[in-house]
């Protein structure tokens, strides 16, 4: 059985605050599809740069239900730790 765990409350979620979105996001189980919002939210960017990702390639898998984008929250977890750098200090990321 598939979990669709996005809002469909009738607000524009442009305006949800970031933070609430996270904290949202954290609650949700690993099956879950969140909407483009939430997970621009959780990857500290704008919405704008995930569907310029999903445009031309390099951002996390989606999923297209109808004319919405959705991601699995297991697979933006785990782009994330795939494509993230883990750093000691600032001065490391200058040198990568």
């Amino acid at each position: 059985m598939a979990l669709f765990a996005f809002a469909t409350n009738k607000e524009p979620r442009m305006s949800a605050d970031p933070s609430v979105l996270r904290a949202e996001f954290y609650s949700l189980p690993p099956e879950a599809l969140i909407d483009r919002a939430t997970a621009a939210a959780v990857r500290y960017v704008s919405q704008s740069l995930m569907e310029s990702q999903a445009i031309r390639g390099g951002g996390p898998p989606y999923t297209r239900i109808g004319r919405r984008a959705l991601y699995r929250k297991s697979d933006l977890l785990a782009w994330m730790e795939k494509t993230g750098r883990t750093v000691e200090n600032t001065a490391q990321l200058v040198a990568a």
